[in-house]
């Protein structure tokens, strides 16, 4: 992903999503509940491509809200695609993870006593 731009409201944020997602380019947004009054100052929205191959068309769209996307692409899709990578399965299984913790507090022990007898 590349970041296309800031905003400082999540109202502007998701009017632009409509409008490129409308043009088939798939966006995300990040520090969208962390935009509040801050110490003084408001936290800004980022939002970000989410193919990267249509970063060009992105920058375009912006310039330019009557642009023709080329390339356009299923939103749906990505974004489908995207939570199933978010929520998808941890790269080790749990029982590999468990049994790597207990073989360490294992060795650890037997460290410990080896040590007090010695």
């Amino acid at each position: 992903m590349k970041h296309l731009c800031s905003v400082h409201s999540r109202q502007e944020a998701e009017d632009i999503v409509t409008h490129f997602e409308s043009n088939g380019i798939p966006l995300v947004l990040s520090n969208v509940d962390s935009n509040r009054l801050m110490m003084g100052t408001f936290l800004t929205v980022d939002i970000w491509v989410g193919i990267d191959s249509q970063f060009d068309e992105a920058r375009a769209l912006l310039q330019d809200p009557h642009y023709q996307v080329q390339h356009p692409e299923d939103p749906l899709a990505f974004h489908q695609q995207w939570e199933a990578l978010k929520n998808g399965p941890s790269p080790l299984p749990t029982w590999v993870m468990n049994f790597s913790v207990c073989l360490v507090l294992l060795l650890l022990v037997i460290w410990v006593l080896w040590s007090a007898n010695s």
